[in-house]
């Protein structure tokens, strides 16, 4: 059957323990990523991986690593800690503050540093937010608590100390802040006031095993995972689990680094000496240097769903030549190298695949500040002002028609490509505004939007028209994130206030009275099969 699906940003996993050389080893010997350490990696809106380092971000984009430069991010420090990615928002943990990057790829960028914002402290830690859309941000003097355009501060008189190294949001809709003196399960009560109930090694009878924690998890079971350089504690609301090297064969290290979870229940576990997994079963298994892993201090780990692939990062600061990535997609192992992929720039900016029809092979399209380039087993190309009659370089979307056309909106206007020239649509069409988002439906049709004032601005062939909330029944907002092509020459329109679904002349709106989770639509994915 066909469908449309929203899209949830989801974390887990398949089992690892295959045979061994089964790695993807990325290093600056190999890559063209710097001699570095990796602290942290967190999988993006657009399906690639954000690497935080101590010299920057690096973008792997599953061929390239490609550096993000001031402008695309500006950071108060090269040195990064943690990276969250919260709805389609990316926000960046340095060593001077934080930066946010709204919609990833069109929104704003907003730097937050202490002298000028509400924030306390200068090394955050920790980025995660409530059930209350609030953020808190972990410091070294504490948890500040953004809701808005107001600030609060929790420091030791809450929390068992100030010096805050994660948080994590659970499902109690409670917050778990971890530090150097033990955890705090902070709640807020009606009269705003924030209390806590804190765990240590010393009130726990030693279930927490050290006051210095290094990382917390709550799982979908509901256990909180607490790693330290001592081991692991788990607690279940009751009791408490400790798991050591000399209690637990396949557990290679107590200095633990990260953790995630698989889409069965299993929990990686990043440490100082390569990858462990505690499966459902009760079973822990370990893989390291032995296995094809080049580096065994890991320092952070997360799940890829889309390609069933566990992808890691290396921090070893005594040498670290072999800091890099390290993908296990549990049967082969593969290396990439940036200088060979012909990629015009550092940063891609959209993705398309056009389907060349029965018998031909799919092209990979990625849009960029200055061009377009393909790739695919049909061979290389790029595609400019330069070299065709493209009317601007700066790509903002892809998509294609029901005819399989290649459609690139740029800050010009809208562009069909026919595999040798540009037919392009812009204010002589009607197009009057600068739009980030479109989606062609036929050969000779399309929407566009500005995502917040425009409306859906449709081309019928021959004119454009505007369509706006105040005017338009079934189109509850102006703001729009994602738009979708659907049979009978129809499209989706992901908004904040519901799904729209137009036909060429009329809208009609799908709520969470029409069975939606949420009203919120970040992004869409018709199901063509």
């Amino acid at each position: 059957m066909k469908s449309l699906f929203t899209f949830l940003f989801l974390f887990g996993a398949t089992s690892l323990f295959a045979q061994s050389n089964c790695w993807t080893n990325l290093n600056s010997q190999n890559s063209g990523i710097p001699n570095s350490q990796y602290n942290t990696i967190a999988e993006l809106p657009t399906g690639e991986f954000l690497i935080g380092s101590e010299n920057g971000l690096i973008v792997y984009d599953g061929v390239n690593f490609n550096f993000l430069s001031s402008s695309d991010a500006p950071l108060g420090s090269k040195s990064i800690n943690v990276i969250s990615v919260i709805d389609s928002s990316v926000y960046i943990g340095t060593n001077n503050g934080y930066t946010v990057v709204r919609d990833y790829g069109v929104g704003s960028i907003e730097l937050f540093l202490s002298p000028f914002t509400g924030l306390s402290g200068d090394t955050v830690t920790s980025l995660v937010m409530d059930t209350l859309n609030r953020l808190w941000i972990g410091t070294e003097e504490g948890v500040s608590v953004k809701s808005g355009l107001n600030w609060q501060l929790l420091t030791a008189s809450v929390l068992p100390s100030n010096k805050v190294s994660g948080i994590t949001a659970l499902t109690s809709g409670k917050m778990a802040v971890a530090t150097d003196l033990g955890v705090a399960i902070v709640e807020q009560a009606s009269n705003g006031s924030y209390s806590a109930t804190t765990f240590t090694k010393q009130n726990t009878s030693n279930g927490l095993i050290n006051n210095n924690v290094t990382a917390i998890f709550e799982d979908s079971s509901e256990n909180l995972w607490i790693g330290t350089q001592f081991g692991i504690s788990k607690y279940d609301g009751t009791t408490w689990t400790k798991y050591t090297v000399s209690n637990t064969m396949g557990l290679a290290s107590n200095d633990i680094r990260g953790f995630s979870e698989m889409p069965d229940g299993s929990i990686l576990v990043a440490t100082a000496f390569g990858l462990t997994t505690f499966d459902t079963a009760g079973g822990v298994n370990h893989l390291y240097s032995a296995n094809g892993l080049a580096e065994n201090i890991l320092g952070d780990v997360i799940y890829c769903i889309a390609d069933s692939s566990t992808y890691m990062v290396s921090n070893n600061q005594a040498s670290g030549n072999d800091n890099g990535l390290h993908i296990y997609n549990g049967s082969s192992f593969s290396n990439f190298e940036r200088e060979n992929t012909g990629m015009p720039s550092n940063q891609p900016l959209v993705l398309a695949v056009v389907d060349k029809g029965p018998g031909n092979p799919d092209q990979m399209f990625s849009g960029f500040a200055n061009g377009l380039y393909e790739r695919g087993l049909g061979g290389i190309a790029q595609y400019s002002t330069q070299n065709t009659n493209l009317p601007s370089n700066s790509i903002r979307d892809l998509s294609t028609d029901d005819q399989g056309n290649l459609w690139a909106l740029t800050n010009s206007g809208l562009s069909k490509w026919d595999d040798s020239t540009w037919t392009n649509f812009g204010s002589a069409q009607g197009l009057t505004s600068s739009y980030f988002i479109s989606q062609a439906i036929t050969d000779s049709t399309f929407i566009v939007s500005n995502t917040f004032s425009s409306g859906v601005v449709y081309y019928n062939g021959t004119s454009a028209t505007a369509y706006k909330s105040f005017n338009t029944t079934g189109l509850a907002t102006n703001t729009h994130s994602d738009f979708e092509r659907m049979p009978n020459a129809s499209a989706a329109i992901a908004t904040n206030s519901g799904l729209s679904v137009f036909n060429g002349s009329s809208f009609t709106l799908y709520q969470q009275s029409a069975g939606l989770p949420s009203n919120n639509i970040k992004s869409l994915k018709y199901d063509w099969t």
